[in-house]
């Protein structure tokens, strides 16, 4: 079957995200290789000597070398000295930065079993304690915790002993961090009058949940500001976090486990194989079992270790006790050149890099996108926000831009936006290490006064056009003898259904073949909890019974192939190994004389549960109305949006009627796999009736659809998931597109360039 590109858009739109092939949108969504330098040439890496002039030893450079050489122990930001201003018709009306904590002591997990020496912190305070915010409040004692350990206490410390916490910034990382703060005022205050004098709503400043954080963030702020008062260091709920990020997405873990750390793939596991001596003489040394999953499935901790030590002028370690086998300094340049590699590797050269970071950092670049345009808009009078973060968001960050020259990113590294305007227009600047970053992307490049559309607009908000309606659902006299499900038991439940058209363009014409399949989406709004928590659940269903891929890891390498430059040998090729694919885009998706008249499919299985029995089915809504579908020369008299015009008249008439039926599946029926078809002669029960009796104004219905997230795990009580892995990775979908247009002005409005992205990668 010759490919084309018009495939992708369907395909997409099948699994409910908002992926926009490259023939459609103006800007390139493929992932592009990073620069080849030594840090991705694994010869060069294994073979070669020293760091390549990298610093690991100190928070200050060499004497000599340049400012803006990669230093581990405190990266290269913005400052006066090096910043090159724009030009004078420009106005600066917004900036957000983004940027790892300072340096610190290692984490406790990534210390060995037992330290030869101690590793003291009595040279600074972690200042811990609450106040009433109330001015006529009390006031609190300003306390801090001092580490300690009595004799007394059988237990013996792991790790380093001493009066630090691992990990916690250092007296010399305070220092940095309050440096760090001091250059970006005499930047942005000094040199450019766009910060405030004093902190005020213009400004804000927001950190993770690891309090280390929270640590930098009250130096940097008092190297801006100098100032006492109380300031606010804005925090999201640590299961949710989109800065670190800690929220669930499984699968962005799944696909980066599926190549990267604890994968067996053999462009990953080769580097470990030949670093095996060097594994076992670190292993000699520290006493880490040498069975240590976590310590040799990559150099992260043995990097993290050495280089704690280094940066902070600490001698390589010894064996504990064989004081002269230590650890030499051609070993751990060694593990610094090989972290190098694996970040690298793992955040942009694997073709899946981006997917992933988009998947598991779409939310905050969703937030990025929604402040600048709230500025511009003139709805937000903050200007300024600042970001203390990981290694692991401003790697994510630096994956999703596609940076030409990936590293892994040190203590301090900086990304900062920066937005102008001039003529009614807006640009984007982009700094990294306070230069221009440099994107492998061509539709991003030097990403220097780039027209902010290109940014904003590199794909659309995760939600399909569509319109949502409100009714009643009837379950039948059967459905109570299945299931203990509220929605099936009680007399009636209201609802709220989503008619939608497919891909992710919010105005495609429902003329187009592309915004086949529709789709229905059905919100049960059951009975409240005791505690007064409302509750519902969903059923959504596609007018095709087919669906493209069994897993989302197919989909990803479908969509690997679809947006490669290789795509018209890629694409063909992987619809030889998955007909299942090939099926669903050759099948018949005639457009429907209405919704009314359409007839909608569940292509995953469920389990209606009742008194220990449970009964595996497949939703079908049939519409009262009959099915009925137009041909081509009867759709070319149709209008871009008749669908969605004749839903009113027709309401005007009676109410829309549709059949909730179940196919029951046979012994033997594959239940985990939504490609698999059960036969036409399975048994079909009659669940319920949906009427449909009002369509919401246009207005309504824009404001909900941007909060409303449809789920496709019914999480209720008597109806249970099957095993379909599709269903978790659906749902992730649906949380992520669904908590990025609530960060947005407007369902249709172009969204900031992870949106789509992060709904493709997780699908």
């Amino acid at each position: 079957m010759a490919f084309s590109r018009n495939y992708v858009p369907l395909f997409f739109a099948s699994i409910a995200t908002t992926a926009v092939a490259q023939n459609i949108s103006k800007v390139d969504l493929g992932w592009y290789a990073p620069k080849k330098s030594w840090i991705n040439d694994i010869g060069q890496v294994l073979n070669g000597t020293g760091t390549n002039g990298f610093v690991f030893n100190s928070s200050q450079l060499p004497a000599g070398v340049e400012y803006g050489t990669y230093n581990w122990c405190n990266m290269p930001h913005v400052r006066k000295e090096e910043y090159v201003k724009v030009d004078d018709e420009f106005e600066l009306v917004y900036v957000e930065v983004i940027h790892r904590h300072h340096k610190r002591t290692p984490y406790a997990s990534n210390t060995f079993p037992k330290e030869a020496y101690p590793w003291d912190c009595n040279d600074q305070g972690l200042f811990y304690y609450g106040e009433p915010l109330n001015p006529a409040g009390n006031t609190s004692a300003s306390t801090y915790w001092s580490v300690y350990t009595n004799p007394v206490n059988p237990f013996a410390v792991a790790g380093f002993n001493g009066s630090c916490q691992f990990p916690q910034i250092t007296r010399e990382g305070l220092d940095d961090s309050l440096q760090h703060g001091k250059d970006l005022y005499g930047v942005y205050h000094d040199m450019l009058g766009f910060l405030p004098d004093v902190i005020n709503e213009k400004t804000t400043w927001r950190v993770s949940n690891n309090v280390i954080t929270s640590q930098v963030a009250g130096m940097l702020i008092e190297g801006m500001y100098n100032s006492k008062d109380n300031v606010p260091l804005h925090v999201q709920p640590s299961t949710i976090d989109s800065l670190a990020p800690s929220y669930s997405c499984p699968a962005a873990s799944s696909l980066y486990s599926s190549y990267g750390v604890s994968s067996t793939a053999s462009n990953w596991t080769a580097h470990l194989k030949a670093t095996a001596p060097l594994f076992a003489s670190l292993d000699a040394i520290s006493g880490v079992a040498t069975d240590s999953s976590e310590w040799h499935n990559w150099f992260d901790h043995y990097y993290d270790n050495l280089s704690a030590r280094q940066c902070h002028a600490k001698p390589l370690p010894c064996n504990i006790t064989n004081p002269d086998l230590c650890v030499t300094q051609e070993q751990a340049d060694t593990v610094y050149r090989l972290g190098q590699y694996e970040y690298s590797f793992i955040y942009r050269d694997s073709p899946l890099s981006l997917q992933a970071a988009a998947a598991s950092y779409g939310i905050f670049m969703a937030e990025v996108a929604e402040n600048i345009r709230a500025v511009l808009a003139g709805k937000d009078s903050v200007v300024y926000r600042h970001n203390v973060a990981h290694d692991g968001s401003l790697a994510r960050l630096l994956s999703f831009l596609q940076v030409e020259t990936m590293v892994w990113v040190g203590m301090g590294s900086e990304v900062v936006f920066e937005v102008y305007q001039k003529g009614g227009k807006a640009y984007l600047r982009i700094l990294w290490g306070g230069q221009i970053l440099k994107s492998s992307n061509p539709s991003l490049g030097r990403i220097d006064m780039i027209d902010l559309d290109v940014f904003l607009g590199m794909d659309m908000r995760a939600h399909a056009k569509g319109h949502l309606l409100t009714g009643i659902f009837t379950p039948s006299a059967t459905a109570p003898s299945l299931t203990t499900a509220p929605h099936f038991n009680n007399s009636s439940t209201p609802i709220t259904v989503r008619f939608s058209s497919s891909t992710g363009f919010p105005k495609i014409a429902d003329t187009d073949p592309n915004a086949n399949p529709r789709g229905i989406a059905i919100r049960f709004h059951l009975p409240p909890k005791e505690d007064g928590t409302r509750q519902h659940t969903d059923i959504i269903a596609h007018s095709t019974p087919y669906f493209p891929t069994r897993t989302g890891a197919e989909f990803l390498e479908f969509l690997k192939a679809a947006t490669g430059q290789n795509a018209g040998e890629a694409v063909p090729e992987f619809l030889g190994r998955h007909p299942e694919t090939a099926r669903f885009l050759q099948a018949a998706k005639p457009s429907p004389e209405s919704f009314a008249t359409e007839k909608f499919f569940g292509v995953n299985a469920f389990k209606l549960v009742k008194g220990g029995n449970a009964t595996v089915v497949r939703y079908r809504i049939v519409p009262v109305a009959g099915e009925k579908h137009l041909d081509t020369e009867a759709l070319k008299e149709k209008s871009d949006t008749y669908l969605f015009d004749e839903l009113t008249p027709r309401l005007q008439s009676g109410s829309i009627g549709f059949k909730l039926l179940a196919q029951v599946a046979d012994e033997g029926d594959v239940t985990d796999n939504a490609t698999e078809i059960w036969p036409e002669e399975r048994k079909v029960v009659e669940l319920g009736e949906i009427q449909i009796e009002k369509i919401k104004d246009d207005e309504e219905s824009a404001k909900e659809q941007k909060s409303i997230i449809f789920d496709p795990i019914p999480r209720v009580e008597g109806v249970e998931p099957s095993d379909d892995p599709l269903l978790e990775v659906r749902a992730s979908v649906y949380l992520i597109s669904g908590k990025q247009r609530r960060a947005a002005e407007e369902p249709e409005k172009a969204d900031s360039v992870v949106a789509t992205d992060a709904a493709v990668a997780a699908t």
